[in-house]
C-alpha cells in the first residue's frame, strides 16, 4: 500500500549508489510533507523501525545530514509532494 498516488522515477542524473528504493523514496516524500516518523509509519503501513531505516538509508545515499536536507532534495527533484 503506497501513501502517495504518484509513480516516482529516479532522475537520470543520480549516481547508482544514490538511487533510492521505492520505500526510501516514499518515506522521503512524506518527510517532505513534514510528517513525523509515527505518521509516516501509519501512512506506509510499516513499523517505526522500518521508517527510521528508510530515512537513514536515504540520508546516507543522498549525503543529507538532516531531514530538511531530504525534503529539499525531494522538492528539487520531484516538486512539491502531495499527501
Amino acid at each position: 500500500m503506497t501513501a502517495l498516488n504518484v509513480q516516482h522515477q529516479q532522475p537520470n542524473n543520480m549516481e547508482p549508489l544514490q538511487q533510492l528504493t521505492l520505500r526510501e523514496l516514499e518515506a522521503t516524500s512524506l518527510v517532505a510533507l513534514d510528517l513525523s516518523d509515527k505518521q509516516i509509519a501509519r501512512k506506509m503501513g510499516v513499523s517505526l523501525a522500518s521508517v527510521a531505516s528508510y530515512i537513514r538509508m536515504a540520508r546516507t545515499k543522498l549525503n543529507c545530514a538532516t531531514r530538511v536536507g531530504l525534503a529539499v532534495w525531494y522538492v528539487q527533484n520531484y516538486g512539491s509532494p502531495s499527501g
